[in-house]
């Protein structure tokens, strides 16, 4: 049974999730915020491919920069922190080979996931389809 978790700040949004057996590419875009997050960077988009070439994107938002990272056929996640304030600021992991992915700004509180066996399934949690940024956002790991 996969393991989940939401965290984040604003209380309205469209809900989403996506999952799949196994995720090989991780893309994430980052962007400075809309409105009153205009000053700071955040996460716009994650762009999951998984081992199938089934490909999902969360809001479909693809501006500012994207940072990518594909995963080995044996490789693991370690750990995960996903930051979030009253959107989503910054993902960072680390794979059992060492390797370490981050993305997003540097503002906001770190929210550890529960990694199960490492191997990430995908995520879930609100988007605002206003602002298309990421309000809250969970992983979610097989068991």
């Amino acid at each position: 049974m996969p393991t989940t978790q939401a965290e984040g700040g604003g209380a309205s949004g469209t809900a989403f999730t996506s999952q799949e057996p196994r995720l090989s590419i991780i893309t994430v875009w980052v962007d400075k915020g809309a409105g009153q997050w205009s000053n700071r960077d955040l996460v716009k988009d994650i762009e999951l491919t998984w081992d199938t070439g089934s490909k999902s994107s969360i809001t479909g938002n693809h501006t500012g920069k994207p940072y990518a990272f594909q995963f080995a056929n044996d490789e693991k996640i370690s750990r995960m922190t996903i930051f979030t304030g009253d959107r989503v600021d910054q993902i960072t992991f680390v794979t059992t080979k060492s390797r370490d992915f981050k993305a997003g700004g540097s503002n906001g509180t770190a929210h550890g996931q529960d990694i199960g066996n490492g191997i990430l399934l995908g995520f879930h949690g609100v988007w605002s389809s206003t602002d298309k940024e990421l309000i809250t956002l969970g992983s979610k790991f097989m068991g």
